[in-house]
């Protein structure tokens, strides 16, 4: 028996103000959702009224890409030096999405930015830059996280302490309320956190590009196993 396959709606990569650009998403995201087995489908920012409720009622999980740092405004803070650059067009499209989801009860998927603005929708905060050291850490290199046991990202992964990627310099700081951290890197950068009582997880590395540039099997079976999430 086939098992069902999970329409993966995943953001649109927003321009900047004024500017004009195809509706696109980078390749990697929607090439290892489809390695997974599931179906990849491009939310673009357009939506009468600003009401994304129409684009997520055939999609099953959404999920939100990496990107530029999210404005600290909407977190409650000012904007620190190295911080930026920012887009507030994508910041809008992307906060109204999730709001949309979360309304409708569609699974969410967060990725890097994703993951920080996952945090700040619900009501968390961000650290604007990692401590002295850390960016070099996290910045463009490969390190190990350990999984909590008992977790859903666990229980999709397999293993404890797999080897994921960093390109970032901000992280979640203080998560948001009913959010659980289930991994962190060895310096205890938070990794990943996941809702206790809404389908919803961020990962703060970036899965799809080992699979899509590595072949990696162990996170290729965890976008195989999307349908536990679901």
């Amino acid at each position: 028996m086939n098992k069902p396959r999970i329409y993966v709606g995943i953001a649109e990569i927003c321009p900047k103000e004024n500017s004009r650009r195809d509706v696109s998403v980078f390749a990697a995201y929607a090439e290892s959702v489809a390695k997974g087995g599931n179906v990849p489908v491009v939310i673009p920012r357009y939506a009468p009224g600003g009401d994304f409720g129409a684009s997520l009622e055939r999609i099953d999980l959404l999920l939100v890409t990496g990107g530029p740092d999210i404005s600290p405004e909407r977190y409650g803070e000012k904007t620190l030096p190295g911080t930026g650059p920012l887009n507030p067009v994508r910041d809008r499209f992307e906060f109204a999405l999730v709001a949309a989801a979360r309304k409708a009860g569609t699974p969410i998927l967060d990725i890097c930015r994703g993951c920080q603005l996952l945090n700040v929708a619900f009501g968390g905060t961000l650290r604007q830059e990692l401590p002295e050291g850390g960016v070099k850490y996290h910045r463009k290199t490969r390190h190990r996280i350990t999984i909590d046991d008992g977790s859903l990202l666990g229980a999709m992964v397999g293993e404890k302490k797999p080897i994921v990627n960093s390109s970032h310099h901000q992280c979640v700081r203080e998560p948001a309320l009913g959010f659980d951290v289930v991994a962190r890197a060895p310096d205890g950068t938070i990794e990943a956190i996941e809702s206790k009582c809404y389908r919803a997880m961020g990962l703060q590395f970036h899965p799809e590009r080992l699979v899509s540039f590595g072949h990696n099997a162990l996170w290729n079976g965890f976008f195989s196993r999307l349908s536990m999430l679901v």
